[in-house]
């Protein structure tokens, strides 16, 4: 897959206990909340600064509220309807798919009727452009192709269209295996 995203960085991971035995929740929240009011009160991100920050006692101002849903979310808070706005707008489509930066996929299969590539490219989980190759030199099925690469441009990614009821009954059965393969590849 070729992609304009932003390569993910690995970074590593240890579980606190490893490093420090007797750190209890209270302290890894606290020392949380200093990191976070001071890189956001001072900018600096740098590892020094953060040696530092760790030898220094708590900062005085960092207040740390515990938070549940109930109290969040009840009725006499004025930011409830907000955060279940907020809530709601995270289990969407559009969220979870529709931000995606473009990229480029190539699905690669043999089929009954021969061997089939799939050039797709995507932006916003849209597709873009599509290209189907094959092998099988049957004009019927060339004419059901073209149909299902002008379907597919302008569909979410995770949704192959439906089949045509026009054409013979082979050109739909290919282009109903076609769909097929292309829902569990995708």
């Amino acid at each position: 897959m070729n992609t304009k995203g932003v390569d993910s960085v690995r970074s590593p991971v240890a579980n606190l206990i490893g490093i420090r035995r007797d750190i209890t929740q209270d302290e890894f929240v606290h020392q949380v909340a200093n990191s976070f009011q001071h890189v956001f009160s001072t900018g600096d991100l740098s590892a020094d600064s953060f040696q530092q920050l760790l030898k220094n006692k708590p900062v005085p101002d960092v207040q740390v509220v515990e938070v549940d849903q109930g109290r969040v979310l009840g009725a006499g808070d004025e930011r409830a309807g907000k955060i279940r706005a907020d809530m709601e707008g995270l289990k969407t489509w559009e969220w979870t798919f529709g931000q995606t930066p473009e990229f480029s996929i190539t699905l690669v299969d043999k089929l009954t009727f021969g061997d089939i590539k799939v050039h797709i490219t995507s932006k916003h989980a849209i597709i873009t452009h599509c290209v189907i190759e094959t092998s099988a030199v049957n004009q019927g099925l060339q004419g059901t192709i073209a149909e299902l690469q002008s379907k597919l441009v302008g569909q979410r990614y995770d949704d192959v269209p439906p089949i045509s009821d026009a054409g013979d009954r082979t050109g739909t059965t290919i282009e109903s295996e076609i769909r097929t393969w292309l829902r569990r590849s995708v």
